[in-house]
């Protein structure tokens, strides 16, 4: 058990409603002469919302900030006749009048037109009214801010909200198929930043991981893949919080917004096909439709929106990975002479994965307006359906065969999120209130995965690999169907939930010092009730079943008196070559049918592994929070401070043991155990046992944020905030896995801590009717850093490597944002419909990550020895360069925009081992080590400096896993159809620089290379 700082859910509310109830009293709001003004900003010509107006009391401060429904609120409004005037960028002010009464609510609605240039009014399109929503809403906010409006979203080619994030300066994307999915805000991994609908927070979205090489699952983060944009009405990016935000946002926060319905009949319907140009195929197919309307005067809305998309996802994948062994001094030790290096390949690995991606959703959102506030009831369902058939060949150059694994599964998502929420503003307060649930559902409930292996499949040996292209040493193998046989047939079932229960309590009160000095004191509480769950089952047959199962069926069977036999492949595979990926053949064609009637037919035979178990685990979160804070408007300065505090406590429930990874070995030991003792249990005989554990602590976040206007068009903004990362489940729960195939151990750590930062942001922007041009700089510094450590451990004279995620002293992260957002309204017709957006980042970091050292062998055992140090190196996952510009043109109904991302390379994952346990020998002259050109850095293992030239008698070899520049280009064309009025055609396309992903395996050839080819889209859209 763990406890950090004590404290109390009750405490935390008792102390909240004491703090708030004290500033109420002391809040200078004694003079109640005030009422209340609320109303609407709209296009006067669209009449379409405004969201990002600023709306003030002429010869004041007090104002407000219209939403993305273009409506806002303004509480302490003297009482009397009173001039308000409403600003909009890109659009001429408006001044109305208003009698104010005290403690009522006074409605007063702008209609704003476009801002004439060259004594003409400025066509409003669709791409000019999206971008100057954005900047309008930036320009706006109290605090640092990024926005995607709605208009901006429809008018990219963007698969779903994590594209559309994308788009924003110092965004990267983590993608999958080629389609982006998770987001890195300024580098820092999905898990660091948070991500919430209308403000309340997403859950965890990742399922177990696995046990197929991807990552282990149990996490935090969101795949926003499964969000459709087309749900949405606008993206907003927080990288800088206020004290009423969750703290759990390192890198910043993405709020993705439901609007409410806006006045009138209206609505949108839009039917896409397309091709994809991997597979050839034209069955990919996107319809999405809304429709929304006012009722009763007004007061009741509705808006509802529903999506389906249907993509092909196919991926091409060539990987490699290489061995590294090389002995110099011990070669000496152990009388193995002379020694040299050896760098070879273990295995070539050629796949290719068919997939179709099937993603629908809905949303209703209703509201009800109260003379003095609102009530908001809103549902959100999307579920995302990824059927996949895949086929690998991989090449065991050290065991001299080769394997086939086909497999065919289905994997889904299901994400539900609603909420009721409420505000209501009084003569001398407003306060709002939400209840909200959001719960998670990530399943493989179908699916089997199939081993075939050719034993010795290298007939002329494999001695001199190193110096061979990959090529030529997968086309020396003699590959043949017929020497092929089925090794293994199992299933994988998984099902991870995560659900959020959520209440929470704001009330604001606004003050006025003079006409010139205003605010508002903010107080509240909120819980997060929090409830995770991960189930992950391998079943698998043993070879009796399968040969019965080949009896049975008549199957044929290859026997040659050894363990290695099975049903025979060409039963399995049709006849004839697939396609090559990348230049190396994938061979026959799997009959995906034919191996699925065989799983099918050994339903009742399937065994349980129990050693996949060992990840499962329940979890209950009780997050607690209360903060305070003041905004202070006092003409150009506008300044938001408080404190926010946060309890957490964590309940987890897991298992530990030696479960063996091999079910014939376990269920051999088991059988022997028996025989001596028939009472004793699997449990028993491999150690197994519960596990539980806490996380007790409280923190404390103090945020400041301060914005000055130098001149209206010109403002300065910094801030100085704390912030966390709690630490993912599966990291922190009690449990033990001890791989004794792969002599690979994975532990929880129920001592991990959160992640806490202070984070340092400035930025000044400029901003006209034409657009915006922004410069900003971050610098955080991270305490208890959680980074995955990779250690041996010696046991029984054999040694493991032990994957564990533990804290680290610190590490930093700084860089720049640069942006400008520019319309061309200025020039003269036609060429004043282009526009421009582009942004580009800048980011580096800096970490300690551990290191470790083969020592020595002993000469007789050949156990090993080693020692532990650590390195300095980048934040995987953090890109250093990251641009996107965006060239658009709008005009008499023609749309067409260009839009290019590039993310430079990162380091993606960290090596297990400096050296990687191999060392590197050399002539006489160490500055030319036997060994390929490769970039070397020469370190004397006995301290830890690097040492340039020498003496040396190793050499440091990275081993880490990096990726490649990326730069992806899309297009997207419109056009209005003359005489129907709302009908639009559509052309989209996608990664039209048919871009690849690869990492490369620190100086050696390229470990992985991944193809999704480009995709296009063309359809219709009607508004009316």
């Amino acid at each position: 058990m763990q406890r950090l700082t004590p404290g109390s859910n009750l405490g935390t509310w008792l102390a909240a409603s004491v703090v708030g109830l004290l500033a109420v009293l002391w809040v200078p709001h004694a003079d109640a002469q005030t009422g209340i003004v609320a109303g609407t900003v709209i296009d006067a010509t669209t009449g379409e919302p405004l969201p990002g107006t600023n709306v003030v009391v002429v010869g004041t401060t007090i104002g407000a900030a219209t939403d993305f429904d273009g409506r806002y609120r303004i509480a302490g409004v003297p009482t009397g006749d009173q001039r308000l005037a409403a600003v909009f960028l890109g659009f001429e002010p408006d001044t109305l009048a208003v009698a104010v009464e005290r403690g009522r609510t006074n409605t007063l609605d702008f209609e704003l037109r476009p801002q004439a240039i060259r004594g003409q009014e400025v066509e409003i399109t669709a791409q000019l009214e999206g971008q100057l929503a954005a900047i309008n809403e930036q320009r706006s906010s109290n605090t640092l801010v990024n926005v995607v409006s709605e208009d901006r979203i429809r008018e990219y080619p963007d698969n779903n909200a994590a594209e559309s994030v994308g788009r924003l300066p110092g965004v990267s994307l983590q993608r999958d198929g080629g389609e982006g999915t998770k987001v890195q805000i300024r580098g820092l991994a999905p898990n660091l930043s948070s991500v919430t609908i209308n403000g309340e927070r997403i859950p965890g979205t990742e399922g177990s991981g696995g046990f197929d090489g991807s990552d282990r699952g149990g996490g935090r983060a969101v795949d926003l893949s499964l969000i459709s944009s087309d749900l949405l009405a606008g993206i907003e990016l927080f990288k800088a919080l206020t004290p009423d935000k969750d703290a759990d946002a390192i890198g910043g926060t993405v709020n993705l917004v439901v609007r409410e319905a806006p006045v009138g009949f209206r609505g949108r319907v839009r039917a896409l096909g397309g091709y994809n140009a991997l597979g050839d195929r034209f069955d990919a197919a996107r319809f999405d439709a809304n429709a929304s309307n006012r009722f009763f005067g007004d007061r009741l809305g509705l808006i509802a929106t529903a999506n389906f998309q249907r993509t092909p996802r196919g991926t091409d994948a060539l990987q490699n990975d290489f061995e590294q062994i090389t002995i110099n001094s011990l070669r000496d030790t152990l009388g193995l002479g002379e020694g040299g290096v050896e760098i070879d390949p273990r295995s070539i690995e050629v796949l290719r994965r068919d997939e179709v991606r099937t993603r629908y959703g809905a949303s209703l959102t209703t509201d009800y307006r109260l003379p003095s506030g609102s009530i908001q009831v809103r549902g959100l369902y999307s579920r995302t359906e990824r059927d996949e058939q895949q086929q690998r060949i991989r090449y065991r150059i050290e065991e001299t065969d080769a394997e086939r694994a086909i497999r065919e599964r289905l994997r889904t998502v299901d994400l539900l999120s609603g909420g009721l929420s409420g505000a209501y503003t009084l003569p001398f307060a407003e306060i709002d209130a939400s209840l909200s649930v959001a719960r998670a559902l990530n399943r493989t409930p179908e699916g089997w995965d199939a081993r075939f292996r050719q034993d010795n499949a290298f007939p002329g040996g494999t001695d001199g690999f190193g110096t061979l292209p990959l090529a030529t040493i997968a086309d020396s193998a003699g590959i043949d169907v017929g020497q092929t046989y089925l090794r293994a047939l199992r299933r994988d079932r998984e099902r991870a939930v995560d659900r959020d229960l959520t209440a929470a309590l704001n009330v604001a009160v606004p003050y006025r010092l003079s006409p010139q000095v205003n605010g508002a004191i903010k107080f509240g509480a909120k819980w997060r009730g929090k409830q995770r769950t991960q189930d992950f089952t391998r079943t698998e047959t043993l070879p009796d079943d399968l040969r019965d199962a080949a009896e049975a069926q008549s199957l044929p069977f290859r026997e040659d008196g050894s363990d290695n036999e099975g049903p025979a492949a060409p039963t399995f595979f049709e006849t004839g070559f697939a396609d090559p990926v990348e230049g190396f053949l994938i061979y026959e064609t799997p009959d995906y049918g034919r191996i699925g009637d065989l799983d099918a037919s050994l339903d009742g035979v399937y065994l349980t592994h129990p050693f996949f178990d060992q990840r499962d685990f329940e979890a209950e979160e009780d997050v607690t929070a209360a903060y305070l804070m003041t905004e202070v408007n006092a003409g150009p300065l506008l300044v938001v401070g408080g404190v926010r505090y946060e309890h957490t406590r964590v309940d987890f429930t897991a298992q530990t043991g030696g479960y063996s990874n091999d079910l014939q070995r376990l269920l051999r030991t088991f059988e022997n155990a028996q025989r001596q003792n028939p009472d004793t249990t699997l449990r028993q005989v491999f150690g197994v046992r519960d596990t539980t554990g806490v996380q007790d602590y409280g923190q404390l976040f103090p945020q400041v944020v301060a914005r000055y206007r130098i001149t209206p068009y010109l403002d300065l903004r910094a801030a100085v905030t704390r912030t966390l990362a709690r630490p993912d489940y599966l990291d922190l729960v009690a449990y033990e896995n001890v791989d004794d195939i792969n002599f690979e151990i994975e532990r929880g750590n129920p001592t991990l801590r959160p992640t806490t930062a202070w984070n340092y942001d400035v930025s000044l922007t400029a901003y006209t009717g034409y657009g915006l041009a922004s410069i900003g700089g971050f610098y955080k510094q991270l305490t208890d850093f959680q980074y995955d450590s990779f250690a041996n451990e010696t046991i029984d004279g054999i040694g493991y490597l032990v994957f564990q995620t533990v804290n680290g002293n610190a590490a930093t992260v700084w860089g720049i944002e640069l942006e400008t957002q520019l319309n061309f309204t200025f020039l003269p017709r036609p060429f004043d419909g282009f526009l421009l957006n582009a942004n580009y980042a800048y980011a580096q970091s800096e970490a300690d990550f551990p290191i470790s050292y083969l020592v020595s062998l002993d000469p007789q055992t050949f156990a090993p020895t080693y020692t532990t140090d650590t390195r300095t190196d980048a934040l995987p996952g953090q890109a250093p360069h990251v641009a996107n510009v965006t060239l658009g043109y709008e005009k008499a109904g023609f749309s067409a925009r260009v839009s290019l991302s590039v993310q430079s390379g990162f380091l993606a994952a960290v090596a297990s081992s400096e050296f990687d346990q191999a060392f590197l020998t050399f002539q006489d002259d160490p500055s030319t080590p036997d060994v390929f050109e490769f970039d070397l850095v020469y370190d004397d293992p006995r301290t830890p400096d690097v040492v340039e030239g020498g003496p040396i008698t190793q050499a440091e070899v990275r081993t880490d896993f990096r990726t490649q520049t990326f730069t992806f280009l899309d297009l997207q064309v419109s056009q209005d159809v003359p005489g129907v009025d709302g009908l639009r055609l559509i052309f989209n396309a996608n990664n039209l620089t048919d871009q690849n992903e690869r990492e490369r395996l620190g100086s050696f050839r390229d470990l992985a290379d991944r193809r999704f080819g480009w995709t296009g889209e063309v359809g219709v859209q009607f508004k009316f």
